[in-house]
């Protein structure tokens, strides 16, 4: 039953006065603590009575501002009620009670520790090997060590589980590999016993999307003016165009930028394994592969989404990665008429990048033939656009590679339109112009590359 006991007025709110003397602080300061945790003890007493503030569980998963409002002045009931008891019972002192009502609101409306560091947009990734071990990359490259409060290891594997809740997976030893993504789009990946030890580890990949418009791309630096002009001129011609890169190089915000430029009415489809790409088109479907369940049954991957894509008549496909047999089935679908497809891969080089998305098909197609899967990567794409990230963070485009759609001696010819000579400027055209097979794709859509050049 809920206590009934009268609540003590606040007096660390609403007034500057501290609730005991220096002296007293003093002594307890100097004394061992002794004495229930305030947070547990707190956290404790406004579980007590949550169901009389908030009669659904539910709206604590996404609380509105009502319900925010009327769990944070629980909390501050039973803080204050912990502070007048603790100065009868010589408990420890609450040296902060505005930061101890903070994370006491924390572990009831959101993700504990985790909560504060997932707000904070300077940070992209959050690595947790351990207690003491917590570290953030902050943007911009810059590494910082943490020390929350991240409890045992029974409690760091139970906020993994109720970070993943949504998703219906369970992070244990029968499953001691969890791959989640958190409702904002980050990415959860955690390991357990058996396979690490003595701490389950966690990694949250922040989903920030920094540039929504090319016009984004080039105030950051990734492009150069004469660039995004050509990537205009791009997508109003309908180009395949595969953007390469490694982890973290940017190629997720660039692929959504590019989906910018897509006029409005056209019909979209995306497959990606979390929803990150974000396309004000008015007719854009978001497909996403679903992993199968503890018994290996139930799973949705790339390819039968793809497969199915491609009778839901879109106009553009958007594979947020490609991978598996997804390769293959993109690769035939840009080799009969199905065009405007951009698709992202990890590769460390613009040509790398053609010949993982070969790797990857004949994965798909082992007994096919070399030089026909070859040709067929080689028709599949007009461009590939590669992404570094630079010292310092800044994401960067260093060369943009025209496919010719031929092969000489086996091999897929190709030219660089664009590249980085790495001396500062960035971005500059190669000095080669488009083949006859890119520029009569753009005359055709009424689109020519000596604009860009501006009629040089």
């Amino acid at each position: 039953m809920p206590r009934q006991t009268a609540t003590p007025t606040p007096t660390w709110v609403i007034q500057d006065e501290a609730p005991i003397s220096l002296l007293e602080l003093e002594r307890r300061q100097a004394a061992p603590a002794v004495g229930p945790d305030p947070c547990q003890t707190v956290l404790g007493g406004v579980r007590e009575r949550l169901y009389d503030v908030v009669r659904d569980p539910g709206r604590l998963r996404d609380p509105d501002p009502e319900t925010r409002q009327a769990v944070r002045a629980l909390i501050q009931e039973e803080l204050t009620r912990y502070i007048a008891d603790g100065q009868v019972h010589a408990w420890p002192l609450v040296a902060d009670p505005a930061a101890l009502l903070e994370r006491v609101a924390h572990e009831v409306m959101g993700l504990g520790w985790l909560e504060p560091l997932l707000r904070d947009e300077s940070i992209e990734e959050i690595i947790v090997n351990g207690p003491g071990t917590v570290f953030v990359l902050r943007a911009g490259g810059q590494k910082e060590q943490l020390h929350p409060p991240t409890g045992d290891p029974g409690s760091l594997q139970a906020l993994i589980n109720r970070a993943a809740m949504d998703t219906g997976r369970s992070l244990n030893t029968t499953q001691p590999i969890l791959d989640a993504a958190l409702p904002d789009g980050s990415r959860l990946n955690a390991v357990t016993e058996p396979i690490v030890r003595p701490w389950p580890a966690l990694t949250i990949r922040r989903f920030r999307m920094v540039a929504r418009t090319v016009a984004d791309l080039v105030r950051l630096g990734t492009i150069t003016d004469q660039v995004a002009h050509f990537l205009d001129l791009v997508i109003a011609a309908r180009l395949n165009v595969l953007i390469s890169g490694g982890t973290a190089s940017g190629k997720t915000n660039f692929i959504n930028a590019l989906g910018a430029l897509i006029p409005p009415e056209e019909r979209i489809v995306t497959i990606e394994d979390t929803w990150e790409l974000q396309l004000p088109g008015h007719d854009v479907l978001n497909l996403l592969v679903r992993p199968p369940n503890l018994d290996g049954g139930g799973g949705i991957d790339q390819t039968r989404l793809l497969a199915n894509a491609l009778r839901q008549r879109p106009q553009r496909i958007i594979l947020g990665e490609a991978r598996d047999g997804a390769a293959y089935v993109m690769i035939k679908a840009a080799n009969t008429g199905h065009d405007g497809t951009l698709a992202t891969v990890h590769a460390n080089s613009a040509a790398e990048a053609l010949d993982r998305l070969e790797l990857l098909a004949y994965e798909a197609m082992p007994g096919l033939n070399e030089r026909t899967m070859r040709a067929h990567v080689a028709g599949a794409f007009h461009l590939v656009v590669h992404l570094e990230q630079q010292p310092g963070g800044r994401r960067q485009v260093v060369e943009v590679l025209e496919v010719t759609g031929r092969l000489e001696q086996g091999t897929i010819l190709k030219q660089a339109l664009f590249a980085d000579q790495r001396d500062g400027q960035g971005l500059v055209w190669a000095g080669y112009r488009p083949t006859a097979r890119l520029r009569e794709r753009l005359q055709r859509w009424g689109q020519d590359f000596e604009s860009v050049l501006g009629g040089s």
